[in-house]
């Protein structure tokens, strides 16, 4: 019976000013400082050094205030990886350093820093304007994660400028942080306007790499890493994707207004759909066990839309054998659908009403601007448990369990009896009801049809709600559908 809604090695190159090049043995030597238009990666040797902070060997540019005694700046525990000097305001130099620390919460026993430095010309002396141990990463949701956590193992850390517009010159920094089993490779752009700095652009990978393309002021931040879809977490890549991001101006009649950082490129492709499925941790090596997902929502503007539509069964796509990796799970037409490149025309097998149809969809990209507007709707749940077979001569979805409180039991609905419809749909199944309702999210008002105990039909009007958060519903196996973008 089911709830539901039913229920790194050593080495260093030159940024944009002099360079502190550090070795394994904490000895180091200066760069010369390369023209502004040089905007080659400094590479950082994650291996704690052991001399302590390394101070007042790096140069900076004729009338610059004197070097940063790091010293004084930085805890006593932590030791000084590279030194260098950027200019990001057009103004002052400002000063990059990156840091190792002892941390008894990382799995290698140490943390990695990045730190800027910028002039404070009234109090006359260099604070800390940017520390990327301390700043909440984008999207932590009240997690209280870092952009490098202390508890992260962070290896090949590089940062490098970039100057994507003119006038604008930004600093990009990518590295791989590791805190389990998966090994997210992480990028960011930050902004300084000589007041704050700001986090203006994040994405990531897996197991990538990243580098500053093009020749200033037009330059962009390009990501090569694995794709390893949702579906598959814990188990393999699809596929490599390269992901290039650069600045991009709405044009309008004579102005140009800038709207900052946007992803131009990216070879991950992109159907346009959000499908639910309840399996998550099923093996995909026998794929006729493993249940279709079931299309939420098609997102307008995208290649799907006005070709599929909620409550399509995605059964399988034509000539794309399914992953046979027995570690793999989720549905298998995902990985089916993600192992193809943008632009490529895909034959799909649905099933929609309990026919199958074949529907051709070219994919698009991660790139579409359709893709960046959408958002996961939220599954609906109605909170009765219902059994795979029914002890009723009625057809239709046996409820063997109703959740106190749930939209279910407010319509009056109890143990025994049995749905036929919901909406337009006929229930006949406790499968067909399971489908329906993947389609259905939160928030959704419909008829719902049953029979009581006494074969009395009734009709009443049920408006699902959200899944109960784990642990606050009455039964433990409640648990949310998965959802999926494609």
């Amino acid at each position: 019976m089911m709830w539901l809604g039913i229920v790194v090695p050593v080495v260093a190159a030159v940024a944009v000013g002099s360079t502190l090049l550090v070795t394994s043995s904490g000895s180091h030597s200066n760069s010369a400082p390369p023209t502004t238009t040089d905007h080659q990666a400094a590479s950082v040797n994650t291996t704690p050094v052991t001399s302590g902070p390394v101070e007042g060997s790096m140069p900076l540019p004729s009338g610059s205030p004197p070097s940063p005694a790091l010293a004084t700046l930085l805890p006593p525990s932590e030791h000084v990886l590279t030194e260098s000097w950027v200019r990001l305001d057009g103004k002052t130099p400002q000063v990059v350093v990156t840091d190792s620390d002892q941390s008894a919460s990382s799995p290698n026993g140490y943390s990695t820093d990045l730190v800027l430095f910028g002039w404070d010309s009234f109090a006359k002396r260099w604070v800390n304007i940017f520390d990327a141990a301390k700043t909440p990463a984008p999207g932590n949701d009240g997690t209280n994660e870092t952009i490098l956590p202390a508890s992260a193992m962070v290896s090949d850390l590089t940062y490098a400028t970039i100057t994507p517009t003119p006038g604008r010159t930004d600093l990009a920094f990518w590295a791989g942080i590791s805190s389990g089993t998966n090994a997210p490779f992480d990028e960011y752009i930050v902004h300084y306007d000589g007041q704050t700095v700001s986090v203006v652009y994040s994405g990531s990978g897996e197991g990538g790499t990243a580098k500053v393309v093009g020749v200033a002021p037009r330059q962009q931040l390009s990501m090569t890493a694995e794709w390893v879809d949702p579906v598959d977490p814990e188990c393999c890549a699809v596929r490599n994707f390269t992901q290039t991001v650069g600045w991009n101006s709405s044009r309008v009649p004579g102005a140009t207004i800038p709207t900052g950082y946007q992803v131009l490129v990216d070879t991950r492709s992109w159907m346009g759909v959000y499908v639910a499925t309840r399996t998550g941790f099923t093996s995909s090596a026998d794929s006729s066990a493993t249940p279709p997902p079931v299309v939420m929502s098609v997102v307008p503007g995208s290649p799907a839309a006005g070709v599929l539509q909620p409550g399509d069964q995605l059964l399988s796509v034509s000539g794309i054998p399914a992953p046979t990796n027995p570690s793999s799970i989720g549905p298998p037409v995902i990985d089916q659908i993600d192992s193809q490149q943008p632009g490529t025309l895909v034959v799909l097998s649905i099933e929609r009403g309990g026919q199958q149809l074949t529907e051709n969809i070219k994919l698009s990209s991660y790139a579409n601007p359709a893709e960046a507007q959408a958002s996961a709707p939220t599954p609906g749940y109605l909170g009765v448990q219902v059994a795979e077979s029914s002890p009723s001569s009625t057809p239709g979805a046996y409820i063997a369990g109703v959740e106190s409180g749930g939209p279910a039991s407010q319509a009056g609905l109890e143990y025994g009896d049995v749905i036929t419809s919901f909406g337009t749909n006929r229930i006949t199944t406790s499968q067909q009801l399971q489908t329906v309702l993947l389609a259905s999210p939160s928030g959704t008002t419909s008829q719902l049809v049953y029979v009581d105990n006494s074969g009395t039909p009734h009709a009443v009007t049920v408006t699902l709600s959200t899944y109960p958060s784990p642990g606050s519903s009455n039964n433990a196996t409640v648990q949310a559908p998965f959802v999926y973008k494609i």
